[in-house]
């Protein structure tokens, strides 16, 4: 009896040993401690894993690694914490944000390739009561949504100004996706600097009028053509315009921000990223992407980059990651150093940055005019 006892006295000693232990060992490396200087400050980031959009989110998720690492220098950490970020698949981009923020506790979401998964993350975020940093326009943000990109009345206002001058276009056919969230802000703005009596409107609320409206635009013979839909649609819209429209410009004006240049060549589109740009910040974000990933980044990569370096910045502004004082912060910022120069927020939630118009030729965008945050 004595021995049994000694070896339960024993057991027990072991346990809270090996506990302490266990205690120690928590405390010394990351993430283990809710409260301590140790812990893992977590941003949560919503893109495509799997499908035709895989590529896409790929880019994304390369692009805040190198902002990742860039942050995990001893000078760089974020209220004395390492950033780590927990990725989800856009699938439901709603219900993915609205559960990084209440099981994972992340403090922030980052995320959307275009303007449906943004406006998904928006209400994840509203539901979730976080600040989100969105990668692609939408109609209306949201309290909680901030978007690192222009506008899409932006998008279509440069657009716009530049069939109007450099163009030189006399005729502009305009193709529409009644379904789509971006055609009416791209369209109204579009309008408003090409004359409207040198264009002609087309429209289409499914897809089994997409070709009889191409049709009617191949009649038309435009100089150039305006398509407002999605990237899907758009990809059928080339290859059709490529057959029977030799020699007319075809403008991308939808709702993805980072369109591959395997589009088509000739596409003319408004980004608001160039791999050369040549500020300081760019430089230095290309030189490490390309050292780490043997390629040149799109627009995807620089702006998930630029919306984590953001969060960084904001969370030390507001000293907490509190999500009230977040967004405080985000409203407030000033002169945040994107890879493309000064960054604000608009009243309407909207980054107020350089627009670059490009052509794809020989698979590469060329640029035809940059466009700075107020010409």
């Amino acid at each position: 009896m004595k021995n049994r006892t000694a070896r339960m006295v024993s057991g027990k000693a072991v346990g809270l040993l090996g506990a302490a232990g266990l205690l120690a060992l928590c405390l010394a490396t990351q993430g283990c401690s809710r409260g301590g200087s140790t812990e893992s400050l977590w941003l949560g980031h919503v893109a495509p894993m799997s499908g035709a959009e895989k590529s896409a989110g790929d880019h994304a998720r390369q692009g805040i690694r190198i902002a990742v690492q860039r942050l995990d220098k001893p000078e760089e950490l974020v209220l004395g914490r390492k950033v780590t970020v927990r990725h989800a698949d856009a699938g439901d981009a709603e219900a993915e944000a609205v559960r990084l923020a209440s099981v994972n506790r992340v403090v922030a979401l980052l995320g959307g390739i275009n303007t449906a998964q943004a406006e998904q993350i928006a209400r994840g975020a509203e539901s979730a009561g976080v600040p989100a940093v969105l990668q692609a326009a939408i109609p209306a943000a949201n309290d909680n949504a901030y978007v690192i990109v222009p506008s899409l009345s932006r998008r279509g206002q440069v657009l716009g100004k530049f069939a109007a001058t450099d163009g030189k276009w006399k005729t502009i056919a305009i193709l529409t996706d009644e379904r789509s969230r971006a055609t009416g802000p791209v369209l109204e703005a579009f309008v408003k600097e090409f004359p409207v009596e040198t264009s002609k409107r087309f429209t289409f609320k499914k897809e089994e009028e997409l070709a009889g409206a191409v049709a009617k635009v191949t009649a038309a013979k435009p100089q150039a053509v305006l398509f407002v839909g999605s990237t899907g649609d758009f990809q059928r819209v080339r290859g059709e315009f490529q057959n029977t429209l030799l020699g007319t410009t075809v403008i991308f004006g939808g709702d993805e921000t980072g369109l591959p240049t395997t589009t088509g060549e000739g596409v003319v589109l408004a980004t608001p990223y160039l791999a050369s740009d040549e500020t300081t910040a760019n430089r230095e974000f290309v030189e490490k992407y390309e050292e780490h990933f043997h390629g040149s980044p799109d627009a995807n990569a620089a702006l998930a980059y630029d919306g984590t370096m953001l969060l960084a910045e904001v969370i030390r502004k507001a000293g907490t990651t509190n999500a009230a004082k977040l967004r405080e912060a985000l409203q407030q910022l000033e002169g945040f150093e994107s890879v493309t120069g000064p960054l604000r927020f608009g009243k309407d939630h909207h980054a107020r940055r350089p627009l670059y118009v490009v052509q794809i030729e020989n698979g590469q965008a060329k640029l035809r005019k940059r466009f700075g945050a107020d010409d």
